[in-house]
This record gives C-alpha cells, structure tokens and sequence, in this order.
C-alpha cells in the first residue's frame, strides 16, 4: 500500500511539472504572437499563435483566438482565419459585432463568401443575449442601442445611459447593467461615430432622455427618427 501511495505522488507530482511548463510556454508562445504582431511580422505571429494552441489542445480564450484570427487575416490567410472567428462564435458565442465590422485588421475577409453568414451568426449571438437590442436611425445617424430594466421607467426618474466607444461592446457594462436595471431604466448604446457627429449626437441623446424621462416613454422610442 505504501509502495503504491509512493507511486501515485510520483505520478501526479509529474504530470503537475508537466502542466506547468505547458502553461509556461503557452504563456510565453502567446506573448510572443503579440510581439511579432506589433512588429507587423503577422505571418510569424499567425504560426506562432497556433503552435501555442496545440500546446494548449486547443485551449484559448476568446481574445487569443480573435488575435490569432487577426494576424491569420493580415498575412493573407483568410482559411485559418475564419477557422478561429467561426470557432469562438459557434463555441465562445461570441457576441462583439460592431467591433468584428470594424475591425481594420479584418479587411481582407470582406469580400469572402464566408464573410457575411459569420456576421450573421455574431449577430445572432447577440440578439440572444441581448433580445431588447436594436439597431436605429437617430437624426440620420445609425445607432445600436439596448434597453433593460424598461419596467422600472417612471415619470420623473432618471434613466441610466451607458455609452460605449473605441471598439468596446456592451459587455464591458453587462454586469453593472443587470445590477442597475434592477432598480432603474438602462440605456446603451454603442458610439461608433467620430468627430463633431459625436458631439451632436450626444446632445440629441441627452435632449430624448429627458424627453422620454419627463413623459415615461420608451427610451429608445424616443430616440428614434420618425
């Protein structure tokens, strides 16, 4: 019994050495992907991105894998970059679509067959996690917008209006927003707009919220052109 608890200990003492140098130099392989992809050495960074993944068993996170997809797009490899964006939209739901459409890095794909149906899944993605999520025409503009806690909008309470921008996504305030919109009315929106469009429409947002505040309307009602 002895000989076999002895036994044991070795064995897992091994295979927990084994797994810290896997995840060493997974650490190390991807910090090198990001490295060679500042250096616009994507091709380099591609390869190396994906010999970190088998280092894994093709364990990555969402992030790690949209880069990879990225470096992949940027050398000219559009298979091995829809690879990695169809896998963490299908797997990771991944919900980013205003970023995945305006994400530069991504260019070359655009004219692709494969192209249109992976937006069209991401957007899927999203609508099911965000239902109360649209997209509108403010004042010309488009804009996507995502309401929650609507049941809480009361004439002369404040409506809570988060604004997102730089490429971020309504998940940067998913948590806050659950937390908020349990005692308030939450508007999102995503600013994808730049220079003076911006400042314009920030005003005719803040001109609708109270609006809308002040007569217990549907924000995003309010919002909207006619």
């Amino acid at each position: 019994m002895k000989k076999t608890s002895l036994f044991l200990i070795f064995v897992l003492s091994t295979l927990y050495m084994f797994s810290q140098n896997n995840v060493q130099e997974y650490a190390e392989l991807i910090e090198k992907a990001e490295s060679l992809y500042s250096a616009k050495d994507y091709k380099n960074s591609a390869f190396t991105y994906s010999n970190a993944f088998k280092e894994s068993n093709g364990i990555a996170t969402v992030d790690e894998r949209y880069n990879a997809a990225c470096s992949w797009a940027l050398a000219n490899y559009p298979d091995s970059a829809f690879y990695n964006l169809y896998h963490i939209t299908k797997f990771n739901n991944y919900t980013n679509y205003s970023h995945i459409k305006s994400d530069s890095d991504l260019k070359s794909l655009y004219g692709d067959k494969r192209w249109q149906p992976l937006v069209d899944a991401i957007r899927k993605n999203r609508i099911k996690v965000y239902g109360n999520i649209e997209l509108i025409s403010v004042n010309g503009f488009k804009l996507e917008v995502a309401t929650s806690g609507l049941e809480n909008n009361r004439k002369g309470k404040p409506v809570i209006v988060f604004e997102n921008g730089m490429a971020s996504d309504f998940d940067s305030w998913k948590a806050i927003i659950s937390e908020m919109s349990k005692t308030s009315a939450v508007l999102a929106y995503n600013r994808l707009l730049a220079g003076g469009a911006i400042a314009l429409l920030i005003a005719i947002i803040a001109i609708s919220i109270k609006s809308f505040a002040a007569a217990n309307r549907n924000p995003v009602d309010s919002l909207r052109d006619e």
